[in-house]
């Protein structure tokens, strides 16, 4: 409620940095709820295994790091990155999380990747309507 609370106040005064900001908040509260596993099983006990805290920990920084990185740069750019840091820590992380985790880290990258081809269709659009005038 807190996260939907401060990226309505950040829509209301549009800029690039907050635009970036309120992706943030709907992405960290959107990976809180689909990494978040609410019963209890035996993988939690195995210490070979990432808990999902500790996977919702480690994408938070990754975009963090992100959003650090690309501060002054377009949004494109910043989904771009986050997509890119997802995929490799997908590859990193496969041995180390269950398979429910691994689903929910797949379906988080289907997503950002469905929303990395929007942002590529809407640019190409854009610059055919540019060389067409």
């Amino acid at each position: 409620m807190i996260l939907l609370a401060l990226t309505l106040f950040f829509l209301y005064y549009r800029s690039l940095l907050n635009l970036q900001i309120c992706s943030i908040l709907l992405l960290f509260g959107f990976i809180i709820i689909l990494f978040k596993n609410e019963k209890k099983t035996d993988n939690q006990y195995d210490k070979t295994k990432l808990s999902d805290i500790e996977i919702i920990l480690i994408i938070v920084l990754l975009i963090i790091v992100a959003f650090i990185i690309t501060n002054d740069v377009d949004f494109d750019i910043f989904i771009t990155l986050i997509l890119i840091e997802l995929i490799i820590l997908e590859e990193f992380i496969k041995k180390f999380i269950n398979p429910s985790l691994q689903i929910r880290l797949n379906i988080l990258i289907y997503i950002m990747l469905i929303l990395y081809v929007i942002l590529i269709v809407k640019k190409i659009i854009n610059l055919s309507i540019i060389y067409l005038d």
